[in-house]
């Protein structure tokens, strides 16, 4: 008896390990060995970028339906439609910036300033939309700002990113914070408290964006935030090209230390459906760890880590690395977890400039302004 279970033991593994040699998808995905007396097919898990047995339970991040079974259905996996570019990364910090700035409590005239002054006066801001987000706790709205550019045929949307009120999990909105609702333009969950400031702005967004396109029509849209923000990003990307807001092809995602936003269904169909979006990470954040699978085990990362081994500000000529997988690659940021003691917080914010959440801020003069206007569901203050 015993010896028949060593010889199941020895066939499970078998067939657990004969795929594990192909590196790559078009040699996985519908490959085909024998395990004793029947053929087994490969398959490719696009999360991990790894190669398993059909039906293997050994180091599975993908369930059977998002893992690739045949070669010509590999296109999509191998190559982003566009190549990183360290130079936009560094103008989209400075966008992301610009969304946490509260346009009630600023000088007006001194925002578009400060914007002429940090890109050199290509930019109009064209409207921030502020929306309420009352399960959200004191600072109770959740923000973008949206600007273009005619003379580089541009459009930026810049999502606020993460505050002491959204980190919070007392017991009146814990819910929003643990629980997970399924997201239609991806398929997938997602975290409550994510989809709750989604809804709430993206009705705004999308009504603004048809105005823009309608004289912008090939205009690229920039889709940018930190943080929370970034978790915000993707999620408005993938809903505008869903509903044709703005073509595929012309959207980018760029965002900056964005913790984890759904499941690993979210993760497969982010992928797919955005091919042009790039998760900027750096060493010590922990936010871009937020999210994380030992509180929450259905969480998985989009593709396309930038990863920045770097203690200080980064800048557009600081080496990186392109990581392949979602998570776990070695020499990326969840491989880099042990996080220095001390500086955890300051890395937070140190997407290319010394304090992404201050930065824009800092150009711009005290002000008052009273916001009446409306566009869909947010409050607006149109430049």
């Amino acid at each position: 008896m015993f010896a028949r279970e060593i010889v199941v033991v020895l066939s499970v593994l078998s067939a657990a390990l004969c795929c594990v040699e192909y590196k790559d998808c078009e040699s996985c995905a519908g490959s085909e060995h024998r395990v004793r007396f029947s053929m087994k097919s490969c398959e490719w898990c696009p999360l991990t970028l790894k190669c398993r047995t059909q039906g293997s339970v050994f180091a599975n991040h993908c369930d059977r339906d998002l893992s690739v079974g045949a070669a010509d259905l590999c296109g999509w996996i191998e190559e982003p439609r566009m190549k990183y570019d360290s130079q936009l990364a560094e103008e989209l910090a400075k966008w992301s910036s610009l969304a946490y700035v509260d346009p009630r409590k600023l000088n007006k005239s001194s925002i578009q300033s400060a914007v002429d002054a940090q890109f050199n006066n290509s930019y109009q801001l064209v409207e921030f939309l502020m929306a309420d987000c009352d399960w959200a706790g004191d600072e109770n709205y959740c923000k973008a700002v949206v600007a273009k550019s005619e003379s580089q045929n541009r459009i930026v949307v810049a999502l606020e990113g993460t505050f002491s009120s959204y980190q919070s999990h007392g017991k009146d909105n814990r819910t929003y914070f643990t629980n997970m609702t399924t997201f239609s333009p991806t398929g997938g969950k997602i975290l409550l408290y994510r989809k709750a400031a989604h809804d709430s702005l993206y009705p705004c967004v999308k009504s603004l964006l048809k105005e823009l396109t309608t004289t912008m029509p090939t205009a690229e849209v920039m889709v940018t935030g930190h943080a929370f923000g970034g978790a915000q990003a993707q999620l408005m990307a993938a809903h505008m090209i869903t509903n044709d807001v703005a073509s595929r092809r012309n959207v980018h995602i760029y965002t900056f230390g964005s913790p984890r936003v759904g499941d690993k269904g979210f993760a497969y169909s982010y992928d797919r459906m955005a091919d042009n979006s790039w998760r900027v990470t750096r060493r010590n954040d922990f936010m871009a760890l937020g999210g994380a699978r030992d509180v929450f085990p259905f969480c998985f990362h989009t593709r396309r880590e930038v990863y920045y081994d770097y203690p200080g500000v980064m800048n557009s000529t600081t080496d990186y690395k392109i990581c392949d997988s979602n998570e776990g690659e070695e020499g990326c940021l969840e491989d880099r977890a042990d996080m220095e003691r001390g500086v955890i917080a300051g890395n937070l914010y140190r997407y290319f400039v010394p304090n992404i959440s201050e930065y824009m801020k800092n150009f711009m003069k005290a002000g008052n302004n009273t916001i009446t206007k409306r566009r869909a569901t947010c409050h607006t203050m149109p430049f």
